[in-house]
């Protein structure tokens, strides 16, 4: 059981967005937050160049803002 709930409010469109944005260092601070928990837990790994033979897995930032029980943004 969830002891935590969050409410999702959309952020930037994309990353041009946010770091043009007043909130890009929080928005910094979260990106590198989610690249080390990825990272940390094995899910992502960055590499120079992909092996021959082998193909990439796109991906795509969504950002979000998460906004704690009184409407305040506890995440980013």
């Amino acid at each position: 059981m969830p002891t935590t709930v969050y409410i999702v409010e959309d952020g930037p469109g994309n990353y041009r967005k946010a770091m043009e944005s007043q909130e890009v260092e929080a928005w910094h601070r979260g990106l590198n937050s989610e690249c080390a928990s990825l990272t940390k837990n094995k899910v992502l790994q960055f590499i120079d160049s992909i092996p021959t033979g082998k193909k990439a897995i796109p991906t795509r930032l969504i950002m979000q803002h998460k906004l704690g029980p009184t409407g305040e943004t506890v995440r980013y």
